[in-house]
């Protein structure tokens, strides 16, 4: 497969994300990866701090999108 940018290497970096129920797939080369948001290059290592601090505020996006009580709420309700 090659990469989706470029489209002249492999994709050696498969990227998933899903929102909304949505599933979203993203096949770069090792050249192109780091310039995808989120992506760093030279090191395919991250904290564990910092992944849980990513998944916490991401989940509260998402929490604050789906809770009816959220005092945010759903997009277009107020909440409590």
């Amino acid at each position: 497969m090659k990469c989706e940018l470029c489209g002249n290497d492999n994709a050696v970096v498969h990227l998933t994300e899903i929102r909304s129920g949505v599933m979203k797939q993203r096949h770069l080369c090792a050249s192109c990866a780091p310039k995808e948001p989120g992506m760093t290059q030279g090191s395919n290592k991250v904290g564990i701090t910092d992944l849980l601090k990513e998944f916490v505020a991401r989940h509260a996006e998402w929490k604050a999108t789906q809770d009816p009580e959220s005092p945010t709420g759903p997009p277009g309700r107020s909440g409590r």
